[in-house]
């Protein structure tokens, strides 16, 4: 939806961006998730506390050495917003939004499973009771990430998103393979994976040229993007009928 850089008046890995990307023609967000050090799981970025993202604070250094209460209360991100819980932020997604899918991009350096699994699976059977079709996957960017997920009894039962290779794909069952779009279209690799019943959606994708290439020629079936007005232009100038 937005960068805090692009000065949009709402700071990124916020409900606030999240309504603006909504706004914007999005139908699905990538929320980043660290840990606190109380074990809560919560949304930001960057491994620091710093003011590429937050105002002038009382607390710097490593994100994950403070409890949540902590930086709820002592931070405050760059356009006045408080960091908030994963919890806090599908709630929101359920309720306030049309959302179709949430990206979980785990980006703690802890072992986080076992505490953001279970709100995984809760928020899925809720919106499940409300008769919303989302998709909430658990994203594994590093092969750390994946021996963890893989460690994780019934693991091929939880919804996941790789970032890795199409065999290490195929290891953890994932439904969803996230190539990095400066591989490029990769599409006899797209199209195996489509085969074989799963979403392919490359990141992030923000030059706008690159944008129509991808929409023009690629098969993918999602892009990740910080500009999702020019997904949408592109989208609709080409006239993809596919998607």
């Amino acid at each position: 939806g937005g960068r805090v850089s692009d000065l949009l008046g709402v700071t990124e890995n916020t409900t606030a961006m999240i309504a603006l990307a909504e706004q914007r023609g999005s139908n699905g967000v990538e929320i980043d998730i660290k840990l606190s050090k109380d074990g809560v799981p919560f949304i930001y970025h960057d491994p620091d506390v710093n003011l590429r993202l937050v105002q002038k604070s009382v607390i710097w250094g490593n994100i994950e050495d403070f409890t949540f209460a902590q930086l709820k209360s002592l931070i405050t991100l760059k356009y006045g917003e408080k960091i908030q819980s994963l919890e806090e932020m599908l709630e929101y997604i359920l309720n306030q939004t049309d959302l179709s899918f949430v990206w979980l991009d785990m980006k703690s350096k802890k072992n986080d499973m076992s505490t953001v699994i279970p709100i995984q699976q809760k928020y899925l059977q809720l919106a499940a009771a409300m008769g919303r079709d989302i998709e909430i996957p658990l994203g594994l960017p590093t092969q750390d990430k994946v021996d963890q997920f893989l460690a994780v009894p019934d693991f091929q039962n939880l919804q996941n998103l790789c970032e890795l290779a199409p065999d290490i794909v195929r290891q953890t069952g994932a439904e969803v393979w996230g190539p990095r779009w400066t591989l490029g279209l990769q599409t006899a690799e797209v199209n195996a994976m489509q085969s074989e019943g799963r979403e392919v959606i490359t990141w992030t994708l923000d030059d706008p040229n690159w944008i129509r290439s991808f929409v023009k020629d690629g098969d993918f079936n999602g892009i990740l993007t910080n500009y999702p007005m020019a997904v949408f232009y592109s989208f609709y100038e080409i006239g993809r009928a596919s998607w």
